[in-house]
């Protein structure tokens, strides 16, 4: 079948369908990464040539492909530059109370920043654990650092040596850095990356040579 053809799971039974949605409940907690989805902004989807008619095809699919990959069991980390800076008081809160995650940590990106007060006021009112970040988010995972930025400047990001720089704000223009690469959606098909596509990105960065930066 088509679905076959295109990698895709099917089922063929109610009994699998039940199945397979009773191991999504039960999976393990685990974090995905995104950037720069710029909710319902029409400046974003001419300037970065998304391939969407209209932004509400553009805010459709970003939504579907955010809650085809995260459960409300994982955490999700925002790299910044989330929404439509004008569309802040009248759709963040429906847009935080339709995406899955059981923790939303939110990195301000350069839209972001100047309504900080705006954002802080309406995910106050939402009964959802999601946490603003104005500068960066760090997290470790086994014996690897991580720090999650909006802008990739290195000259501004307060991270050691040896430290993993996950960003946004450049929509796919350069994916690599030598400490680091680029989570925004624009570059991963519009979608959320998982922890362990993180994680294979971090040990391919050992093999990579002059000729990818």
């Amino acid at each position: 079948c088509k679905l076959q053809e295109q990698g895709k799971t099917h089922y063929k039974t109610l009994k699998d369908i039940l199945v397979a949605a009773s191991s999504l409940l039960n999976k393990k907690e685990t974090m995905f990464f995104t950037s720069d989805t710029h909710f319902g902004q029409q400046r974003t989807l001419e300037l970065s040539r998304r391939p969407f008619v209209d932004i509400n095809e553009m805010d459709f699919t970003l939504i579907s492909n955010w809650n085809k990959n995260v459960t409300m069991n994982d955490v999700v980390v925002h790299a910044g530059d989330f929404i439509d800076p004008s569309k802040i008081s009248s759709w963040l809160k429906p847009l935080l109370s339709v995406l899955n995650f059981k923790e939303l940590h939110w990195v301000l990106g350069n839209y972001d920043r100047a309504h900080i007060e705006d954002i802080k006021n309406v995910v106050s009112a939402i009964n959802r654990p999601i946490h603003i970040h104005v500068d960066n988010f760090k997290f470790t995972d086994e014996s690897t650092s991580y720090v999650v930025v909006h802008e990739p400047n290195d000259f501004k990001i307060d991270a050691a040596n040896d430290d993993i720089i996950l960003f946004g704000h450049i929509h796919g223009r350069s994916f690599a850095k030598r400490n680091g690469f680029d989570i925004g959606c624009d570059y991963h098909r519009y979608s959320p990356i998982s922890l362990e596509q993180v994680k294979w990105f971090t040990n391919a960065m050992k093999y990579w040579d002059k000729n990818v930066y």
